[in-house]
């Protein structure tokens, strides 16, 4: 289902620190994630998508950008 674990491994992590020290999170940290990760975002939703869609028997759909 999950081709590599490394960015899903990062995700939580931040999520983590996120949920449990949010008062100390950069602004500027977040925003350069959400600009030069969003890509790993997409990927988890597509290889979700596709484990789900293959579980139901169906082709997964195309993404939208």
């Amino acid at each position: 289902m999950i081709k590599t674990p490394e960015p899903y491994t990062e995700m939580i992590r931040f999520r983590n620190l996120l949920v449990h020290q949010y008062e100390t999170v950069d602004p500027l940290i977040l925003y350069n994630i959400a600009m030069t990760r969003l890509a790993d975002f997409r990927r988890f939703r597509d290889e979700i998508d596709a484990a789900l869609q293959s579980h139901d028997g169906n082709e997964p759909r195309t993404p939208s950008e």
